[in-house]
């Protein structure tokens, strides 16, 4: 019987020190990312309060609010590293004023709003935009062909938009994937072979 609880505490003494390697190596992960994220989700806003995010986020969460528009582009001037936005499920009419996080933007998620206009001068400052996820934006009805999406843009999602048209898009020669499902009465303008 001796012996036998020697081992278990041999066993135990082992478990406990691959637990505390894990939490370690795991928990200092864990904590790098999410000190990287800002999470505002679901909270009520109707705007975004300047200098609202810590400065080194680089992830900022603003999805489930009743924010309607963000016309100061100044409001994450702040934010000299951000690379993705959510700014989903919100009540956003136009395309928000992102010029101050321009250079540094890779992911921005705005789907699920109410977006009618997109200003080209806004989106035009979206230099290294990889990701742009704007579907169910039903009353979007066209992008004006003076927006010219960035041609670092890979995916673009423009689904259930209500769209009529779509602006010349072969400049976007790292678009791996397109969605533009639901625009039942869409016309798109592409020189021809590109689909």
């Amino acid at each position: 019987l001796k012996m036998h609880v020697n081992y278990l505490w041999v066993v135990l003494l082992i478990l406990a020190y691959v637990a505390n390697f894990f939490v370690c190596v795991f928990g200092y992960y864990t904590n790098e990312w999410e000190a990287t994220w800002w999470w505002r989700n679901g909270v009520g806003l109707t705007a975004i309060p300047y200098n609202d995010s810590p400065t080194e986020a680089m992830r900022i969460n603003y999805a489930v609010n009743n924010i309607i528009y963000i016309e100061d582009g100044q409001v994450f001037a702040h934010l000299s590293n951000l690379e993705i936005l959510k700014l989903d499920h919100n009540k956003l009419m136009t395309f928000p004023n992102l010029t101050a996080v321009g250079k540094t933007l890779v992911q921005l998620d705005i789907w699920n709003n109410d977006i009618r206009y997109i200003n080209p001068n806004y989106m035009q400052t979206l230099i290294k935009l990889q990701v742009l996820g704007m579907f169910n934006n039903n009353e979007l009805k066209t992008v004006p062909s003076e927006v010219g999406f960035s041609n670092t843009l890979s995916i673009l999602n423009l689904g259930n938009c209500g769209l009529m048209s779509l602006p010349d898009i072969d400049q976007l020669n790292n678009l791996i994937d397109l969605q533009i499902f639901g625009n039942k009465e869409l016309v798109i303008h592409a020189r021809e072979g590109v689909f």
